[in-house]
């Protein structure tokens, strides 16, 4: 979720305003083109979700494929939520240097706002037992 919000936060910022200087009226094309791909994955989760039932993931994937792809699709998803909390740190440190400059919010306050943030922020989705 959080690396859906950076790269929503990126998109609206950088992208889609590029987008919309070169191809104008054309723009709504871009729409459609990413319409496939999202409906791609959202039937590649239906499907996964119909065949898991209420299994958790891991352990399905342990019992299907046995221990080593289980570990592997681990130490993936590790992976990737270490990469989530990255660029949602970066993303907060730029946004704090570009919204509070140095005179009025020194800079070891915000290094250790950063940290703070983002560890709340995380402690919201233990509920989920993803791994």
């Amino acid at each position: 979720m959080t690396l859906m919000l950076a790269l929503g936060l990126i998109n609206h910022v950088f992208i889609i305003p590029a987008l919309l200087q070169i191809a104008k009226r054309d723009a709504w094309f871009s729409v459609l083109l990413s319409a496939v791909p999202f409906a791609l994955v959202v039937c590649l989760i239906r499907y996964t979700s119909s065949r898991i039932g209420t299994q958790p993931l891991p352990e399905w994937i342990r019992h299907r494929l046995g221990r080593i792809p289980a570990f592997g699709f681990q130490w993936a998803m590790t992976a990737f939520f270490f990469a989530t909390a990255w660029f949602s740190l970066y993303d907060t440190v730029m946004w704090m240097k570009v919204t509070f400059p140095d005179p009025i919010f020194p800079d070891f306050l915000r290094r250790q706002a950063s940290p703070v943030c983002c560890r709340d922020g995380a402690g919201a989705f233990d509920h989920l037992n993803l791994l």
